[in-house]
């Protein structure tokens, strides 16, 4: 069984063909909006070691140099990371050879700096809100909002490509028009030049979560995923009109203080003034990425 895997990906899905690979059976964040829910709810995170014996043999055999996403349904630096060290790991075995995304919500990556300044490397870190009250809500294991956006300063002082993500928005809990300003501004002074966001994709799970942390607001926000027409698989979108009008406010915000700014799988892309996984960061830096995938 091959651990660095083609990247299958979801419904309107505009992102670079790539690989990806996820270090951990689970993750430890508790974010009560997390997709990843419905395939790990009932595990324990615990350390892939097998990954790091198979992964030095493939990346040998390996032909074709696709970006390598870092990961896509658990947070690669949960805090076990600090100890197990198996995404590290990882990142010495691929860096010499594949670009690679990471994507976390977590500060511990800048313990790797030394490894990420020496390959292709772009970071995306993800915010949903500036308030405290709220984030411990919606992500209680995560680290705070401020050692996040620290760590997207301290990673562009060591020259280290950065995408943060506002992701997911949910109308009525975290789509304040004001705090959002403020998450943009804070990413613009920390350095950041690109952006990218979505609205949270409900399944039944998410949608649970959200009736418990937030009972009050649950009738309205439930509402808007009741249209079957907007359901893909086991999600439902919320409506197109609404979906244009975040990202629309979104891009907004962005444009005033000089940041590119992309959707995620929103089935439109007229707000896109980059890529969802900013890999277009990697080629302004001419470094090598894959190509945007068609599908």
């Amino acid at each position: 069984m091959q651990v660095l895997r083609k990247f299958k990906p979801p419904f309107r899905c505009y992102g670079a063909e790539r690989y990806v690979i996820n270090p951990y059976t689970a993750c430890s964040h508790g974010c009560i909006y997390c997709y990843g829910m419905r395939f790990w709810q009932r595990r324990k995170p615990e350390p892939k070691e097998y990954l790091v014996a198979q992964l030095k043999e493939e990346v040998k055999r390996k032909k074709k140099i696709l970006p390598v996403e870092i990961s896509t349904i658990v947070d690669p630096y949960i805090p076990m990371e600090k100890e197990t060290e198996t995404t590290r790991r990882i990142l010495e075995l691929l860096l010499s050879k594949f670009p690679v995304i990471l994507v976390t919500k977590s500060d511990l990556v800048l313990r790797d700096v030394d490894l990420l300044k020496r390959g292709q490397c772009i970071v995306e870190i993800s915010l949903t809100t500036s308030n405290p009250q709220l984030e411990r809500i919606l992500e209680p294991g995560a680290p705070s909002f401020d050692k996040r956006v620290n760590a997207i300063g301290k990673l562009v002082e060591n020259g280290i490509l950065v995408s943060p993500r506002i992701d997911p928005i949910i109308p009525h809990v975290n789509d304040d028009p004001h705090d959002l300003r403020k998450i943009v501004q804070s990413l613009s002074e920390a350095g950041a030049k690109h952006i990218t966001s979505s609205t949270m994709k409900a399944d039944f799970l998410v949608l649970r979560a959200l009736a418990r942390a937030f009972p009050s607001e649950y009738t309205k926000i439930s509402s808007l995923y009741q249209d079957k027409r907007q359901r893909i698989g086991v999600e439902y979108y919320l409506p197109e009109d609404t979906r244009i009008n975040l990202m629309g406010m979104l891009y907004e915000i962005c444009n005033e203080f000089g940041i590119s700014f992309a959707t995620c799988r929103e089935g439109f892309t007229f707000f896109d003034t980059g890529m969802c996984d900013g890999l277009h960061l990697l080629q302004r830096s001419q470094k090598v990425c894959g190509p945007r995938s068609k599908t």
